[in-house]
């Protein structure tokens, strides 16, 4: 006391004291030094430093030292005796990083700056609190004479940056000395659009703290942006208008001409900004601007209005309305009008000018169909409440979201008066139900307001016992939100069911014992006397759901009560104490055991005791507790032959592990389910931890084998964890070449798998056989091609590993049939440029790598590559063949959604004139419970066929078939024999969509008849038929799922080409069709074949008949074919001609001639950069990108014929 004060005597006679404490601390570390030095009396600070000895770089409070405390209240000769003290540390830093100079420049005493500065070469550049350096000091603090002694050092960096990016600049601004900012900017040069925190200008800050002459001076340099934008695209008058000084803002518009409609990166005007804000006048100002826009909408759709409603200024909103004639029922962020923002933010006065305009909507609901009066109702202010229903006649039981009335909404947000005003009105129902069935009461009992809960049960008599959501009634949702007033009240209720059920059997007390409040169950068993044995869902007491939730005291609550059994059995078998060990409560568990003698090794679910539960739940101090109890059996077996080592070593506890396996020796080679061990279960679950614990125990066989022969290698591979397979193959020495399930290795299941790395560790190892046959004659190499496709694993393979690349597997496939049949181009390519590739090689069924190419999913791609590159034998393959695969592949590639189609053989008609072709194709869903047998004994769904005779096939038909199948589950083959009359119809009539409508479709020769009639409820209604295709049209897309952009399309055959390709319905008014080739208008909306599938059928001709002709003679073409030109034909015409064949030909080298074409400024870089970099897709699709924007640009091109042929 006697240094803060300056008592200098006071001070000499105390220190004179033998037990006088000199360096004593204060509660903030503060010595008496630092207090004389704080008060300045350099006598008492010279006579405790000299005469005492004090310790000069003491640290007090926020680690400053006596040096710090000077400087920072400007005590000038007590910082010059100091700094005369050779021990004094002048560079030492506060808490906050900050020096003495810092301090000094601060407080603004620039006699001892400069001392600091010249006398004692303090460094002026050092970073203090934020970064900050001296003159960024001394500039926040406005002390000009400091910045000019300080920016006169050449030393002096005045550019130097803050963490927050911010220059000594951007501070003057921002504190708004005048002085200081023409120093930086005139004198020193300093930039004027520097940009600094979140990108904002040295104008930005002096914008944002009104500092009309700092923003004058600014605007008046050549230099300064005045719409430069900060990273929110915030420009200088944004801020301005946020910090609401008008003078700033004219200057701006009128005298700087800025952009009074600027957006932000939000979409935020400045007319925006002020109106959040509440500026009046900068409101008044921008509007009288011609040029500003008052309708201005940001990125939510809010208007100025929307904001100015918010924010409460009611002279703006008025302004806006009256003045400016604003669209007070607009909607903004969803669909919110200025009344509902009004009523939301609780302003009275806007609701109250709002609503007496007769233009303004008051019933208007938002996106979530909520009123105005939801929103009042919700936000809590009782006047707007009472002015909406009485003075403007609101409908007080209009429904929002989720059904919810005003009353819920009151309820909900816990807003007593509101719902006392509400339940008033006679037109108020009280029992209204929610989407959910809850009433207002069932709200008001979860917000936990009892007194809402009161007024509702005592005064408006609401039905204590309705049932709301899942059948839980009031006292249910109390019970679970823990609100025990709520639940007191309701239950002294005489009417109130205390046993009340929901719908899964739950009853009050089951909740409240999962919620955890033992008052409200304490009451509920005590005072109400509830079932403590009661059992809910899946046959659960409250003791379990006590045990589950992990609520001790409540546990112990309830087992104090002799009626509760402790051993109750849920549905599952599942006792409390398996729950308390699943939920990881040592203390209910030992409470349990220890206390009430439950039986740990009780069996549960799957027969898993306590220990079992604790260990896949990873709850190693449960496990501690009960191993170390002597009936615990450590060895139990569940239903699976688990004992609960395996279940650790699933759930990746290395801790549990080894306290089993150390503490207490539990078996490490214990055969489980499959025969597998602890070993095979950690590594199927991928911990290596676990993994190299086990391992190192002597005891553990680590090479057993599961009942399918798999070791804990070929589960490591499957799993594909590397470090776990590094660890077995190179420190624990295991056999590479062990044989598991199906004669697998683990080589095998590395390749299925497509890991590379884990492939290259296996292959290294010396005895790795790469050439191991499984049971199917599959070889490591036909596991890479077929199932993972992993262009390294397959490399590796064969250009490293020498791997045979005309090994025979199952069905007698070579590595290419694999290739081909899965679409591998990349991999094709590396195995047919081997030189001992036999791309001609046969199968069992005789099909070459060319025929599985063609099979199923159609690969033209990798065809064409075969054909035209390597020369392939075509033999054998038909011009049909190769025009169902390159149609097939054009769709695909158009974006166009088809089904498979399969050609049958020759069948004959049923009068057995003639032999016609059938296409089958299977419907897109497969039923689950309709089977067949594949090739290679698995199972798989059987598709439903539909059978179409080629030549002539209504078109509904087709669609009729596909929505009628989608609800049956048959093995029944369909087959529709067609007539060619026109006049005969083929109805079927069949329940579908969301809404049970029954539909009727009706096929004719060449469109399609959809009549709609509504189901409300279980009862038909007697509504009209629709004759709409447009209704129809909604209710089929519910049921196909098959949509391209606006259309739905189906593969059928053309009538007129016999060549199947989609029919479109299309949604427009003109629409086309295809009779005999032609293309024909017309003004109906229904089914038809569209002008781009008729083209694209044309384009599949074209390059059929180029593929047949090339099949007959045998011949291959360079991998870098031009397409044709004919120079007598348009170029937009000529390229979709023979777009498909361009596409074909860039597939087959896309990356080279994406950048020939890119170094042509044929295509951009953005198309070339994608088809080079990007994954995912394969050549052919790459390809065609290209072609697409080839073709819309063609018809500029100066000169087609030299675009075409580069």
């Amino acid at each position: 006391m006697a240094c803060l004060n300056r008592n200098f005597e006071a001070v000499q006679f105390l220190t004179n004291s033998t037990e006088c404490n000199i360096e004593a601390e204060g509660n903030d570390q503060d010595r008496p030094l630092h207090l004389a030095c704080k008060s300045g009396n350099v006598d008492i600070v010279r006579h405790l430093v000299i005469d005492k000895h004090c310790d000069v770089n003491a640290k007090g409070r926020n680690g400053l030292t006596p040096l710090h405390r000077a400087c920072l209240n400007r005590n000038f000769e007590t910082v010059q005796f100091l700094t005369s003290y050779t021990e004094c540390n002048i560079e030492a830093e506060g808490n906050d990083q900050d020096r003495p100079l810092h301090l000094a420049c601060k407080s603004g005493n620039v006699d001892i700056v400069r001392h600091l500065v010249i006398d004692e070469h303090c460094d002026v550049n050092a970073k203090g609190r934020n970064g900050l350096t001296p003159l960024h000091r001394a500039c926040l603090n406005r002390n000009f004479e400091t910045v000019q002694f300080l920016t006169s050092s050449t030393e002096c960096n005045i550019e130097a940056e803050d963490n927050v990016q911010h220059r000594p600049l951007h501070l003057a601004c921002g504190s708004g000395n005048l002085d200081i900012v023409r120093h930086l900017v005139i004198d020193k040069h300093c930039d004027v659009n520097a940009k600094g925190r979140n990108g904002l200008t040295p104008l930005h800050m002096a914008c944002l703290n009104r500092n009309f002459e700092a923003v004058q001076f600014l605007t008046n340099s050549t230099e300064c942006n005045i719409e430069a934008e900060g990273n929110d695209q915030d420009r200088p008058l944004h801020l301005a208008c946020e910090s609401g000084n008008v003078d700033i803002v004219r200057h701006l518009v009128i005298d700087k001409h800025c952009d009074v409609n600027a957006k932000r990166k939000d979409g935020l005007t400045p007319l925006h900004m002020a109106c959040l804000n509440r500026n009046f006048e900068t409101v008044q100002f921008l509007t009288n601007s011609t040029e500003c826009n008052k309708e201005a909408e940001d990125n939510d759709q809010d208007r100025p209005l929307h904001l100015a409603c918010e924010s409460g200024n009611v002279d703006i909103v008025r302004h806006l309305v009256i003045d400016k004639h604003c669209d007070v029922n607009a909607k903004g962020s969803n669909g919110l009008t200025p009344l509902h923002m009004a009523c939301l933010n609780r302003n009275f006065e806007t609701v109250q000018f709002l609503t007496s305009s007769t233009e303004c909507n008051i019933e208007a609901e938002d996106n979530d169909q909520h009123r105005p009066l939801h929103l009042a109702c919700r936000s809590g202010n009782v006047d707007i409440v009472r002015h909406l229903v009485i003075d403007k006649h609101c409908d007080v039981n209009a429904k929002g979201r989720d059904g919810l009335t005003p009353l819920h909404m009151a309820c909900l947000n816990r807003n007593f008066e509101t719902v006392q005003f509400l339940t008033s009105s006679t037109e108020c129902n009280i029992e209204a139900e929610d989407n959910a069935q809850d009433r207002p009461l069932h709200l008001a009992c979860g917000s936990g307001n009892v007194d809402i809960v009161r007024h509702l049960v005592i005064n408006k008599h609401c039905d204590v016992n309705a049932k709301g959501r899942d059948g839980l009634t009031p006292l249910h949702i109390a019970c679970l939100s823990c609100n025990f007033e709520t639940v007191q009240f309701l239950t002294s209720s005489t009417e109130c069911n205390i046993e009340a059920e929901d719908n899964d059997q739950d009853r009050p007390l089951h909740l409240a014992c999962g919620s955890g409040n033992v008052d409200i169950v304490r009451h509920l068993v005590i005072d109400k006397h509830c079932d403590v044995n009661a059992k809910g869902r899946d046959g659960l007491t409250p003791l379990h759901m006590a045990c589950l939730s992990c609520n001790f005291e409540t546990v112990q609550f309830l087992t104090s009560s002799t009626e509760c059994n402790i051993e109750a059995e849920g549905n599952y078998q599942d006792r409390p104490l398996h729950l308390a060990c699943k939920s990881g409560n040592v203390d209910i568990v030992r409470h349990l055991v220890i206390d009430k003698h439950c039986d740990v090794n009780a069996k549960g679910r799957n027969g898993l005791t306590p220990l079992h539960v604790a260990c896949l739940n990873r709850n190693f101090e449960t496990v501690q507790f009960l191993t170390s109890s002597t009936e615990c059996n450590i060895e139990a077996e569940d239903n699976d032959q688990h004992r609960p080592l395996h279940l650790a070593c699933g759930s990746g506890n290395v801790d549990i592990v080894r306290h089993l396996v150390i503490d207490k020796n539990c078996d490490v080679n214990a055969k489980g389910r499959d025969g597998l061990t602890p070993l095979h279960m950690v590594c199927l679950n991928r911990n290596f931890e676990t993994v190299q614990f086990l391992t190192s125990s002597t005891e553990c066989n680590i090479e057993a084998e599961g009942n399918d022969q798999d070791r804990p290698l070929h589960l490591a591979c499957q799993s594909r964890n590397l470090d776990i397979v590094r660890h077995l193959v190179i420190d624990k020495g295991c056999d590479t070449n062990a044989k598991g399930r199906n004669g697998y290795t683990p080589l095998h299941y590395a390749c299925e798998k497509g890991h590379f790395e884990m492939v290259k560790i296996l292959t290294n190892h010396p005895q790795c056989n790469t050439e191991a046959e499984n049971s199917f004659n599959d070889r490591p190499l036909h596991k890479a091609y077929y199932e993972s496709g992993n262009f390294d694993i397959v490399r590796h393979l064969v250009i490293d590993k020498h791997c045979d690349v005309n090994a025979k597997g199952r069905f007698d496939y070579t590595p290419l049939h694999y290739a081909c049949k899965k679409g591998h181009f990349e991999i094709v390519k590396i195995l047919t440029n081997h030189p001992q590739c036999n791309i001609e090689a046969e199968d069992e069924n005789n099909d070459r790598p060319i025929h599985l190419a063609l099979s199923g999913k159609t690969h033209m791609n990798i065809v064409n590559y075969l054909v035209e590159v390597k020369g392939c034998n075509t033999q054998g393959i038909t011009t049909y063949d190769m025009k169902v695969s390159s149609y097939l592949h054009i769709y695909q590639s158009s974006g166009i959604a088809l089904l498979r189609v399969v050609k049958s053989g020759p069948m004959k008609d049923k009068v057995g004139r003639k032999a016609v072709k059938y296409y089958f194709m299977p419907c897109a869903l497969k039923p689950a419970d309709v089977e067949k047998e594949e090739r290679d004994g698995s199972v798989s769904p059987v598709p439903l066929l539909i059978c179409f005779e080629c030549g002539y096939t209504p078109v509904g038909v087709f669609c009729c078939l596909v929505v009628y199948l989608l609800d049956q589950k048959t093995d029944q083959v369909l087959e529709w024999k067609l007539t060619g009359n026109d006049q005969y119809r083929n109805r079927i009539t069949f329940h579908v969509g969301k809404y049970h409508d029954t539909v009727t479709l009706i096929s004719h020769a060449t469109y399609l008849e959809v009549w709609v009639q509504q189901i409300k409820g279980s009862q038909l209604s007697t509504s009209d038929l629709l004759s709409s295709l447009h209704k129809g049209l909604v209710t089929v897309t519910q049921s196909l799922h098959y949509t391209y952009k606006s259309k739905h399309e189906f593969g059928v055959p053309c009538t007129c080409t016999g060549v199947p390709h989609p029919a479109v319905i299309d949604f427009n008014e003109s629409a086309t069709k295809c009779v005999n080739g032609r293309i024909v208008e017309f003004n109906e909306k229904q089914l038809y074949w569209s002008k781009k599938v008729v083209e694209l059928n044309n384009t599949i001709q074209n390059t059929s008949s180029k593929v047949s002709s090339q099949t007959e003679s045998h011949k291959s073409s360079s991998s870098h074919g031009t397409a044709a030109v004919d120079t007598e034909v348009c170029p937009r015409d000529l390229f979709r001609e023979h777009s498909a064949d361009i596409t074909q030909c860039i597939s087959l080298d896309v990356v080279r001639v994406a950048d020939r074409l890119f170094a042509a400024k044929v295509i951009p870089e953005q198309l070339r950069n994608e088809v080079s970099n990007v994954t995912g897709l394969d050549d052919y699709r790459k390809a065609n990108k290209m072609t697409v924007h080839i073709q819309n640009t063609l018809s500029c091109h100066s000169n087609p014929i030299e675009y075409l042929t580069e």
